[in-house]
Order: structure tokens, then sequence, then C-alpha cells
């Protein structure tokens, strides 16, 4: 008895905690274009050895974004897609699979149209988030050889940046809140 009474409050929380916000689109597309992206990135180039993380002023900040308001968590969702996606347009020079890059590059977008359709108005953009994305491709314009360890290392940021977004409570309540339904 008690543990059905323990189900049962933990279902009324979270469908009470998602009925401000609720986008049937994020359970099951994000979750499976998310996946499909984390995937890519681990498969598009080689294997990642380089030494290097977000730095934690940055992490830290990321992890601030995901206590916002749902939408505005997912406004800086799509802000980060766009930004991640006209940083890998300038990509050319880049050694990873191309056809894995193009098909991550077509899940970026699907995934930024999405996220946006869940949106009822547009808000402000974000300024610190532009600036960080400066500084990743400020990296690429030496030459070849550091140039090619410069895309590996956005590479392995991406990836990690891309896995923050799993704490984003906008995505993951949504996706639990949808699944029991």
């Amino acid at each position: 008895m008690f543990l059905r009474l323990v189900h049962l409050c933990v279902i009324v929380t979270l469908c009470s905690v998602s009925s401000g916000f609720s986008c049937r689109w994020i359970n099951p597309k994000f979750k499976q274009h998310h996946g499909e992206c984390l995937a890519l990135l681990r498969e598009m180039g080689e294997e990642i050895s380089v030494n290097s993380s977000i730095p934690d002023n940055w992490r830290h900040w990321f992890f601030n974004q995901s206590h916002s308001q749902p939408e505005k968590q997912i406004w800086f969702i799509v802000q980060t897609l766009d930004e991640v996606s006209r940083l890998l347009e300038d990509s050319d020079s880049v050694s990873w699979n191309k056809d894995k890059l193009d098909t991550f590059l077509h899940m970026l977008d699907l995934q930024a149209n999405g996220l946006r359709s869940c949106l009822e108005h547009k808000m402000k953009k974000n300024q610190r988030l532009p600036l960080y994305f400066k500084r990743l491709r400020d990296l690429t314009k030496n030459d070849k050889q550091e140039k090619n360890e410069a895309w590996e290392w956005i590479r392995k940021e991406l990836l990690q940046l891309f896995v923050l977004f799993d704490f984003f409570p906008a995505l993951s309540v949504n996706r639990a809140a949808n699944d029991i339904q």
C-alpha cells in the first residue's frame, strides 16, 4: 500500500512539474536525435585523445542555465545548436567523415527546429554563448597540423557540451512525464 502511494506521489509530482511546460516533440524526437548526435560526434573523427575539457567556469555557467525556466532552457539549447551549426559550417578543412558530419548538421537542424516549435515566443538571445563559440572558432585559424588538433579538441568539447544537455530539466522532466502517459 505504501509503495503504491509513493508511486502515485511521484506521478503526480512529475505531471505537475511538467504541466507548466509540455512539448510532445521533446519525447521521443529530441531524445532520439540527441542520441544520434552523440553517437556521430564519437564516430566522426579519430579516437578522442586530446586532453581537454570544458573550462569549469563554462561548465558552471551551462549548469546554471539548467536551473532557469523551462522555456529559457529550451531557448538556450536552440541557441547552442545554432552556434554549433555555424561553427561546423566552417569545418571544410577538417578530416572528419563528411557523410557523418553532414548527417550531424542535419540532426542539429532537426533538433533546433523541433525545439523552436515548443516555444510560444522568441526570447532574448544569450550574449555569452556566442563568445564561447567565437573562442572555439578562433582555435581553427592556425596552420594545418594545429587546425586538425583544434578540430579534434572542439569535437571533444562539443561531446561534453551535448552530454550536459541531459541535465536540463525541461528535457528530462518532459521525457519522464511523457513516458508515464
